[in-house]
């Protein structure tokens, strides 16, 4: 994380300089740290906002913050198509059962 926060003083590297600090926290079970981070990110433009927006989504539901987290899938799958919705309907399918919800609420147009 250390090589990321002096990174992270390089504008050209800023953005990819804290998604690496985010994750790299969110791997080591710091997901407070994660969520603070990615968060961040997630609200500034550029190539890493999506997947900043999911990560922080995935440090709230590691944080047990189950509804915040599928409220953000749910933005998520909005917005995308391919992959990353099929990623966020999964997602949203982990917080529902998480909440004790139906598997489908949410995951309908």
């Amino acid at each position: 994380r250390a090589a990321y926060q002096r990174l992270e003083k390089f504008k050209p590297f800023r953005s990819e300089a804290m998604y690496g600090q985010a994750w790299t926290a969110f791997q080591m079970n710091d997901v407070k740290i994660a969520a603070q981070i990615a968060g961040q990110l997630a609200t500034e433009g550029g190539p890493y906002k999506i997947k900043a927006q999911f990560l922080y989504a995935d440090s709230l539901f590691q944080d047990a913050q189950y509804a915040r987290a599928k409220e953000i899938y749910k933005k998520l799958r909005g917005e995308s198509r391919g992959d990353q919705r099929a990623m966020a309907t999964k997602k949203i399918v982990a917080c529902n059962q998480a909440l004790k919800l139906p598997d489908g609420d949410g995951t309908t147009d």
